[in-house]
Order: C-alpha cells, then sequence, then structure tokens
C-alpha cells in the first residue's frame, strides 16, 4: 500500500514485465507438448516457474492490492490513487480512520496474498496433473513467502510500508496476535519448502513415474531391508534431488553390509554432484582398489574418476585452453576403464571427447572409428557418436 516517492520505478517494472510475459507466452507455446505430458523434467519446472514469476505473481499483487482498496472502501474511506506496476504497486486511502481501521486497510492486502497462497496449495492436494500441480505448487509458496517474508525484510529497509506500518501500529495486542500467526506461518513455510515429508510428496505428484519406482523401492526394503534394497531406494532418493534422504538410505547399506561395493559409486556421484571432485574420487578408489570388485563395476568407477578429472582441470584452468599435458591423467584413467573391459565403447568415448577438447582430432577420430562394433553401457551416447566425429573432422579440415 506504501507509495513510493519514485513512481516511474512501477511504470519501469511494468514495461519489463510485458517483454518477459510474451517471452514466456512464446516459450510455452513452444514447449506445450514437453510441458504436459505426465512427468516433470527440470526444464519444465523451470518454466513452470518462470510462468508463474512472470505471469501469475503480478496477478497476485493486483489482487494484493485491490485487497487494501476493498478494506479501504469497507472503513468508509477513498481511495484516492491506485497504482499497479507489475511486480509491486500501491493504495493511497483517503479519510478519518480509526487505528484499527488503518491497520485492517494494511494488513488487508497480505491477506489476499495469504488466502490465495493457501487456496493454491490445498487446491493441488486434490490435482492429478504434474504441471497443474506444480504451478499450484509454486504459486501457493511464492504467494505466501512473497508477502510473509520478502515484504516484510523490504518493510523494514524502508522499501516498503506494509509490514513496518503494522508492527508500528498504536495496538499492541493485535500487533503481539499479528507477529505471533506471521512467525507461525513462516515457520509452517519453511517446513513445506525444505520438509522431507512436503518434498517426497512433490516429487511423486509431479514425477508419476519416479513413485511408482519409488513405492516399488519402499515396499522392498520393508519386506526384505537388505543393503541392496536400501542401496536401491537411495538411488531413487538421487535421481530426484532427495539429498538428505539419500544419504539416511547409504547409512543403512553400511549398516547392513559394509562390503557393498556398489555404495561408494552413490556416495561418490554424491559428492560430485557437489563439486567435491576430491572427495568424489576418494569413493570411486574404494571400488577401484578392491581385487574382488566386478570389472564392469571398476570401470564405471575408473570412468567416474576421469569425469571428476576431467571438471577438476577445467575449474582450475578457468577460461584458459586444455592442453593435452593437462588431461594425461585423465586420458590414463579412461585407458586403465577401456582395458578391464574391452568390449564396452563408454571410456573410449569418454576418451576421443577429451582428445578433441585438446585439439587431438587425428587421435579422437581414430578411437571414435573403433567404437561402432562395441557395446555400450549407456545407448544413449551412441547417438552422440556421430556429433564428436563431425568436431574431430571439421577440426581436423580447418587445421589443414
Amino acid at each position: 500500500m506504501d507509495p513510493l516517492s519514485n513512481v516511474p520505478l512501477y511504470d519501469l517494472q511494468l514495461f519489463l514485465l510485458i517483454p518477459l510475459a510474451i517471452l514466456t507466452i512464446r516459450d510455452a507455446k513452444k514447449n506445450w507438448r514437453q510441458l504436459w505430458d505426465n512427468d516433470l523434467s527440470m526444464q519444465d519446472r523451470q518454466l513452470l516457474q518462470r510462468i508463474n514469476v512472470i505471469l501469475l505473481l503480478p496477478l497476485v499483487v493486483l489482487l494484493h492490492e485491490c485487497g487494501h482498496a476493498v478494506a479501504t472502501l469497507w472503513a468508509g474511506a477513498r481511495v484516492q490513487e491506485f497504482h499497479f506496476g507489475g511486480w509491486w504497486g500501491y493504495v493511497v486511502p483517503v479519510g478519518n480512520l480509526t487505528p484499527e481501521q488503518d491497520l485492517i486497510i494494511f494488513l488487508a492486502g497480505n491477506l489476499v496474498e495469504v488466502v490465495i497462497g493457501l487456496i493454491a496449495l490445498i487446491a493441488a492436494l486434490f490435482i492429478s496433473s504434474p504441471p497443474v500441480v506444480a504451478l499450484l505448487v509454486y504459486l501457493g509458496l511464492y504467494s505466501i513467502a512473497a508477502t510473509l517474508i520478502i515484504y516484510t525484510l523490504m518493510s523494514f529497509a524502508g522499501m516498503y510500508g506494509d509490514w513496518i506500518a503494522i508492527y508500528t501500529a498504536p495496538l499492541p495486542a493485535w500487533v503481539f496476535t499479528i507477529g505471533v500467526v506471521h512467525g507461525a506461518m513462516v515457520v509452517g513455510l519453511l517446513y513445506l519448502i525444505y520438509g522431507s515429508a512436503p518434498r517426497i510428496w512433490f516429487v511423486a505428484k509431479t514425477r508419476p513415474k519416479w513413485a511408482k519406482d519409488y513405492q516399488r523401492a519402499q515396499e522392498l526394503v520393508s519386506k526384505d531391508p537388505t543393503a541392496i534394497n536400501y542401496l536401491n531406494l537411495a538411488w531413487n532418493y538421487y535421481y530426484v534431488d532427495l539429498e538428505k534422504q539419500c544419504r539416511k538410505a547409504l547409512e543403512m547399506v553400511a549398516e547392513k553390509d559394509p562390503n557393498l561395493l556398489e555404495r561408494y559409486m552413490l556416495a561418490g556421484v554424491l559428492q560430485q554432484s557437489k563439486g567435491d571432485f576430491t572427495g568424489a574420487v576418494h569413493s570411486f578408489e574404494q571400488v577401484v582398489e578392491r581385487p574382488e570388485a566386478d570389472p564392469v563395476l571398476k570401470t564405471r568407477s575408473l570412468m567416474a574418476i576421469g569425469h571428476c578429472l576431467l571438471a577438476e582441470v577445467e575449474r582450475q584452468q578457468g577460461e584458459k585452453a586444455l592442453t593435452p599435458a593437462a588431461v594425461a591423467h585423465v586420458l590414463e584413467t579412461y585407458d586403465q576403464a577401456a582395458k578391464l573391459t574391452p568390449q564396452i565403447a563408454d571410456p573410449r568415448f569418454y576418451k576421443a571427447t577429451v582428445l578433441n577438447k585438446v585439439g587431438l582430432h587425428k587421435e579422437a577420430e581414430q578411437e571414435l572409428k573403433e567404437l561402432r562394433s562395441l557395446k555400450w553401457f549407456d545407448p544413449a551416447l551412441s547417438e552422440l557418436l556421430g556429433q564428436e566425429f563431425q568436431v574431430a573432422r571439421k577440426s581436423d579440415k580447418a587445421q589443414q
């Protein structure tokens, strides 16, 4: 409700919102079929978040300001100014208002936003469509977080007036009650965002295929709580970014069977995803150094080590071009993997990609030529074979 002195800022937001809205609608139309399938990818979720922020939240802000305006009229006052600028707005009431009426007017817009958020979250419980569920959850969480956290911080920073006016009102009993409810709702909101049960519920509702695999993994653990079944459950958690649950399941794997080497693969992948390449290499080496480890598992571990070593080199080099000397240990690791399972193409393919990166295109092409008769751990890599061939041949011609 607070009228900021720099009114053009609101107009600037609206001018910025219009092209962003057009781009968002274009992208939604372009990815319509993928967006409305029965399983949400990371790209789908990012697009839905954009739709929420660019298209839906401005409508929530408009209703927020309408809440102030309706409360002003209810109090018998007059709305002198009503301004909406996209993600922000204000209402200026004029009239002989009591402290209670003034407080209600300031509170009304924020209450509207909280109610919209709660309705969206409750509606998500009864919807089965993954994209609709995701959109409702994003709308609910963003709406409540905007008013209870973001607007509150902005208010006390002097950028937004509602909450500072509410908490400085000369009505201590009202202020205390509002503060208690406000704090309790913030705690509840944080639980919805970070709590294990809400996160699992959200993933299950938006990724039905994962939900079936997860339910099956849980049933196996319940019927037969072996290390391998806990490991399967841990991988299910990893696939949807539930790291805390993944680590707990891994702890159960170690407790049930400390000698199950497959657990080191997942431990390494977790560390790798967090950018801890040194820790990840140490985990993968636990498999490589065991004589009893299956050759296939060792090959996968060596490839994972190669990926980590390459990522570390690229991080250290920054914008500098990679040199053959800098990746020598990476190539050596992929060679070790290839020798363990000479019938498998994957390690040699990864070696070829590194050779292309450092300009050894003839060597890369030679490696790639020999892969067509081999088998693949990851069939998706075979689809990239032609692309790597093109990189090697074009670069080789350019050098000639």
